[in-house]
């Protein structure tokens, strides 16, 4: 094997350029392939053709099954919206994922207002139920979404059940750790509006690191895990790691004010569900923010 592919399985390599069009190139001979850090749970690289056309190529040795089709169908959702953009999706394997390449750029004040608008636009609420068509992933972990008229029901059963299962399985929660956070759920129906969310398509991961910026200063979203569920769900994930500057939650807010009530609680409800991820990714040192979220909500 040619010692530009970067680590990339041949086959792999192979399977991506027999989805290019005619003109690019057919032979490992005539393409490079660059490493590109970012990614926790996917190598990817920088793949560059005879013709000078450049792809980003992402897989996995043993990926789980169905990764990669469920990241490509959350890619096209995205892009099907007049929100913000995503990568075109331009092939698909079981074990990896071709996508056009974004030249990186510097984001602005701008690229934050457009971030803020263009999420308020892929946030307009729809006739569905929450959930979404197809289970899919987040990062490498199973997420359930057989959809539920009951916003409450499906946050509880197909959010937060599965992940603390998972962690107290695994012995990365106790028992009692999992009834403070079973105990902040017993107050979801109050911090809610009073006839409950809408559903509204959310990128389903949005932290930092999930939103790059072209060269142009556009803002562009990466790695969904996209279903249909309270749009709050989206501020409060943007909320947790850092990264994203006031201006943005200020645009948004002016554009699609978000519920009134009790939002910090709101928020720490929210955030429950990706620091169980954290927990069953990355281990216990997760589980003292989780556990300050639920007693935040369940003691207040």
């Amino acid at each position: 094997m040619p010692g530009t592919l970067a680590g990339a399985p041949e086959n792999v390599v192979r399977a991506a350029l027999g989805m290019l069009g005619q003109g690019e190139a057919r032979s490992l001979d005539t393409v490079r392939l660059e490493r590109v850090g970012g990614g926790c749970v996917n190598p990817a690289a920088r793949m560059i053709t005879d013709s000078g056309r450049t792809y980003f190529l992402k897989w996995n040795d043993a990926p789980p099954a169905g990764l990669f089709h469920r990241e490509a169908s959350s890619l096209r959702a995205l892009t099907d919206r007049d929100g913000v953009r995503a990568p075109r999706v331009l092939g698909v394997g079981e074990n990896w994922l071709l996508l056009e390449f974004i030249e990186f750029g510097k984001p602005t004040d701008a690229s934050w207002e457009r971030l803020a608008l263009g999420l308020a636009r892929l946030h307009e609420p729809g006739p569905e139920t929450f959930g979404w068509e197809e289970d899919n992933f987040i990062g490498p972990l199973p997420q359930e979404n057989e959809p539920d008229g009951n916003w409450v029901h499906f946050w509880r059963r197909r959010r937060i059940h599965p992940q603390l299962r998972r962690a107290v399985d695994a012995g990365r929660m106790a028992a009692g750790e999992a009834k403070l956070v079973e105990a902040a759920l017993d107050r979801m129906d109050e911090l809610l509006a009073p006839k409950g969310p809408e559903p509204s398509l959310l990128h389903g991961d949005l932290w930092a690191g999930n939103v790059i910026v072209d060269r142009r200063g556009d803002p562009v979203l990466v790695d969904p895990a996209v279903y249909r569920g309270d749009r709050a769900v989206d501020l409060a994930m943007a909320r947790l790691f850092g990264g994203f500057p006031d201006a943005f939650f200020a645009h948004y807010e002016e554009t699609f004010p978000l519920p009134t009530g009790p939002a910090h609680l709101r928020c720490s409800l929210y955030q429950l569900y990706p620091l169980l991820v954290h927990v069953n990714l990355f281990g216990r040192g997760y589980v003292g923010d989780t556990l300050r979220r639920a007693r935040e909500v369940g003691e207040a």
